[in-house]
């Protein structure tokens, strides 16, 4: 199929309009409005009492930073409390695709869970739990927001 120049022009002019309406939408990252930018993209059945859950995290850096390359827990601290469900700690590492250009940004963070700081349902799985509230701190902290 053939296309005239004046259409390849057009369609070019049209992809350059684009990416200036997503620059001037969308603030420098790290900058005063960014947090109340990323805060918005959120969808409401992702935020409980306007904080993020994991998996809304994971949707929104993929969708603002680039694809998540790799996602995982590097150390596991299970629980040794054989009377209960006992203390667990674990260091979670998430690689971005940073702005899907090739270059990898690593953030990683660490949490860990016990009868003190976990709601009975929660506390019962406390590894798993340990890893998804890790897993959201490095989210957070790629996403740099002022939330919990």
């Amino acid at each position: 199929m053939d296309a005239d120049l004046f259409d390849m022009e057009t369609m070019e002019t049209d992809e350059e309009k684009e990416k200036e309406e997503v620059d001037m939408t969308m603030p420098a990252y790290g900058s005063k409005e960014w947090n109340d930018y990323i805060m918005g993209k959120f969808e409401s059945r992702e935020l409980i009492d306007g904080n993020p859950i994991c998996a809304g995290l994971r949707r929104v850096a993929e969708d603002v930073l680039g694809s998540i390359v790799s996602s995982r827990p590097l150390q596991v601290w299970p629980s040794t409390d054989v009377n209960g469900p006992g203390r667990a700690t674990v260091v979670f590492e998430v690689v971005i695709n940073w702005m899907d250009s090739g270059e990898l940004r690593t953030f990683a963070e660490v949490a860990d869970v016990w009868h003190g700081n976990t709601d009975d349902l929660f506390c019962a799985h406390p590894a798993a739990t340990a890893s998804t509230r890790a897993e959201g701190r490095a989210l957070r902290k790629a996403l740099k927001i002022r939330c919990l």
